[in-house]
Order: C-alpha cells, then sequence, then structure tokens
C-alpha cells in the first residue's frame, strides 16, 4: 500500500471511491451534454424550417417592396446559420478502445479507471467547446429570424 510507482496499491482505500465518483459524475455530465447536443440539433432544424416559412406568409403578388427583400436576406442568413449548425461536428473524438486497452491491460482496476476517467474528460472538454459554438450559431440564426419577422410584419402592415 505504500509503493512509490503510482500503482492503484499505493492509492488509500478510501480515494477510491472518490475516483469512481469522479468517472461517474463524468459520465452523467457527457450524458447530459449528449442531451443538449440534441436539443441545438432540433432548434437549428426549427430555425431552418421557420426561416422559410417567414418568407411565405405574404400573399401572392405582394412580394415586392424593400422590406419583404430585408425579410428574404435576414430568413435567409437565419436558415444558412441553422444549416451551419446542423452540419458542424456534433461532438469530438470516440476513446480510442484499441488504444486505451493496450495502455490499461497492465493497471490494476482503480488506475485503468483513472486513465478512462482522463480520456472521457478530454473529450467532454473539446465536445463544450464545439456545442457552445454551434448554441453561438443558432442563437445568432434565431436573431436574424426575428429581424425577418420583423421586415415581413412591416411589408404586411405597411405594405413597404
Amino acid at each position: 500500500m505504500t509503493t512509490t510507482d503510482g500503482s492503484a496499491s499505493s492509492i488509500p482505500e478510501e480515494k477510491r471511491s472518490v475516483i469512481e465518483l469522479v468517472e461517474q459524475e463524468v459520465t452523467r455530465q457527457m450524458n447530459s451534454h449528449s442531451r443538449t447536443a440534441s436539443a441545438v440539433d432540433t432548434r437549428a432544424a426549427l430555425l431552418v424550417s421557420t426561416a422559410i416559412l417567414f418568407v411565405a406568409l405574404p400573399k401572392n403578388g405582394s412580394s415586392t417592396g424593400c422590406a419583404y427583400t430585408v425579410a428574404v436576406i435576414f430568413a435567409l442568413i437565419g436558415a444558412c446559420m441553422g444549416v451551419i449548425a446542423l452540419f458542424t461536428k456534433r461532438s469530438g473524438e470516440e476513446i480510442d478502445l484499441q488504444k486505451i486497452e493496450s495502455e490499461i491491460w497492465p493497471l490494476e482496476s482503480l488506475e485503468a479507471i483513472r486513465a478512462i476517467t482522463r480520456a472521457k474528460q478530454k473529450i467532454l472538454d473539446n465536445d463544450r467547446k464545439r456545442l457552445k459554438l454551434r448554441h453561438g450559431v443558432v442563437a445568432w440564426g434565431v436573431t436574424f429570424l426575428a429581424l425577418s419577422l420583423t421586415s415581413t410584419v412591416t411589408h404586411v402592415l405597411l405594405g413597404v
């Protein structure tokens, strides 16, 4: 139990449960991240379809005027941002199981859990950065969609 080689036997028993709890928390966060990424996908798809609907709101024959042109441009930008968010890579790399297996095979179980947890943490950090970017793109797309709606309403009400 007092070895200095970093093996699992050098880790006190009370730390074992802490390491296992950290591993469980990282797994929980990865699952939560996956649900959030799915929600961003849904928002991006809604953004694209709603942008198309906003452009189609004016009656046939009334699709002329400055405000309508601006509405179409804003809707197009919003739809493009939704498409960009949909096609941006959703998550990072998976853990290379063959590589990690060769690394953890000689380790004791606790050290193996620590190695896998570290790999998961790196993936989770990269996924968070990517999700933040995708979320920002969708937020800007919704902003352009709101501007498109405002222009459409201006066109319908004022005929501009």
